[in-house]
């Protein structure tokens, strides 16, 4: 059983059709443990309203996302206690806070962050915290 933590830019793949839509899909399967901060929730919230003003979505549509969302087999973990281990990674990695809350997630769980945020992962892959992220390619690979 491998344990991966879904950052946000994964998990829209599994609602708006791209062209890695198919490969986020693959990380339903029930040999997988799924993690996530909470803040997750906030970011495809935060996604839906973008997809609902580009006329994408229409509302209806937006709360059914984060309705099946609430639904998917993913373990959230609350944010607050990840906030100082996302700000030393943010530091350290010259990158997001908020990025680093799933990056911190899967240090502490010993697990992997599954990643479409490839300006992130590039970020991630000069630090020595390049063993705990992944890309959806490298995934499938």
């Amino acid at each position: 059983m491998s344990l991966f933590v879904i950052d946000a830019s994964v998990a829209a793949k599994w609602f708006i059709p791209e062209k890695e839509s198919p490969l986020a899909l693959t990380l339903l399967n029930s040999k997988n443990q799924l993690h996530a901060p909470d803040f997750l929730s906030i970011e495809i919230d935060s996604l839906i309203c973008k997809w609902i003003r580009r006329k994408l979505l229409s509302i209806e549509e937006g709360y059914t996302i984060r309705e099946n969302l609430s639904q998917f087999p993913l373990k959230k973990h609350s944010a607050l206690p990840l906030t100082d281990p996302a700000f030393l990674l943010a530091h350290t990695t010259q990158t997001h806070p908020y990025d680093c809350l799933y990056l911190a997630t899967a240090f502490l769980l010993k697990g992997k962050c599954v990643t479409a945020d490839k300006h992130f992962y590039r970020q991630i892959q000069k630090s020595p915290y390049k063993k705990y992220i992944l890309t959806l390619e490298e995934l499938a690979a």
